[in-house]
């Protein structure tokens, strides 16, 4: 449980979410080879829309185990149950961010523009 390891190891969490941003790299790295293996653009894109749906909804859901450890990393922790709240969405949302700009960095950027063209010819 990573609210253990949180508490009972207090400096893991830069650890913790440096694994958590290789682990989430290595993941995109997989779905960039499967999608990558498509070498006409209709393929391409169909596979990638298949890629990125699946890893969108996993952005939904992994946040959710370190929303934990983040309200707790500063000691404090309030009894406000509206600022927890407002913590809690900040926090998933931490994480949700490093999701989303890793598969931007690296996947999106490097084929964006035959996605693009693939796209526009559907509409065409």
């Amino acid at each position: 449980d990573v609210y253990s390891v949180s508490t009972w190891y207090p400096s893991s969490i830069p650890e913790i979410f440096s694994e958590l941003s290789n682990e989430i790299t290595r993941h995109i790295k997989q779905a960039q080879e499967r999608v990558l293996r498509h070498d006409e653009d209709s393929a391409l894109l169909k596979a990638y829309i298949h890629e990125w749906s699946k890893f969108y909804e996993q952005c939904e859901y992994l946040p959710k185990p370190f929303v934990r450890i983040e309200t707790t990393s500063n000691g404090n922790i309030s009894t406000n149950p509206t600022y927890n709240a407002e913590k809690t969405t900040r926090n998933t949302d931490q994480v949700r961010q490093l999701m989303l700009e890793s598969w931007n960095n690296n996947i999106f950027k490097d084929i964006k523009h035959r996605l693009q063209n693939s796209a526009m010819k559907l509409v065409q």
